[in-house]
C-alpha cells in the first residue's frame, strides 16, 4: 500500500514538473508586411499558442512543426515557475528553435533565461536576480548535459 501511493505521489510530481514545463508558452512567428514604395518592408511579430509545436516535439511522430499560421517558428516563450532548464527541455531545444523561458515576460525584474544552439554547441544568456552559487552549478550543470546530447544541430 505505501508503495502505491508512492508510485502515485511521484507520478503527481512529474506530471505537475512537466506541466509546468510546457504549461503557459507560446511560439513567436514574424510576418513580413510588404510596404510600397520604399525598398525595405516592415515585420510584425506574433505569439501564438505552442501547444501544437510542443506536441509534436514530445509524440512518438520523427520531426516536428515549424511553422504557425504559414509563418516560420522564430522562438519559444514559456511562463514558468522555474526558469533553469532541465533534461525534460532538451527536446524543444533539439528542435534549433530559440528557447526563452521566464517567471514574468512583463516584469523587468523577472527572471529569464534564452537558450539556442549556435551551430558548435547550445548557449545561454540569464538575466535577472543574482543565481546562488548551487544554482549557478545547476545551471552550468544542466548547459553541460545539454552539450552531450545527440542531436542533429550544426551539421
Amino acid at each position: 500500500m505505501r508503495q502505491s501511493i508512492f508510485i502515485a505521489m511521484m507520478a503527481m510530481v512529474s506530471a505537475t514538473a512537466h506541466a509546468d514545463n510546457i504549461a503557459d508558452c507560446e511560439v513567436l512567428i514574424r510576418q513580413n508586411i510588404k510596404v510600397e514604395d520604399q525598398k525595405s518592408g516592415a515585420f510584425i511579430d506574433t505569439y501564438l499558442p505552442a501547444t501544437d509545436f510542443i506536441a509534436s516535439v514530445y509524440d512518438e511522430e520523427d520531426g516536428h512543426i515549424t511553422q504557425a499560421n504559414g509563418e516560420n517558428i522564430v522562438a519559444l516563450f514559456c511562463t514558468r515557475h522555474e526558469v533553469l532548464p532541465t533534461l525534460r527541455d532538451f527536446p524543444l531545444l533539439a528542435t534549433g528553435i530559440p528557447f526563452a523561458a521566464s517567471t514574468d515576460f512583463d516584469a523587468s525584474d523577472s527572471a529569464m533565461i534564452f537558450i539556442r544552439h549556435d551551430g558548435e554547441k547550445f548557449i545561454h544568456a540569464y538575466q535577472g536576480p543574482d543565481l546562488s552559487p548551487e544554482r549557478a552549478a545547476q545551471l552550468t550543470d544542466a548547459m553541460e548535459v545539454f552539450n552531450l546530447q545527440p542531436h542533429d544541430l550544426g551539421k
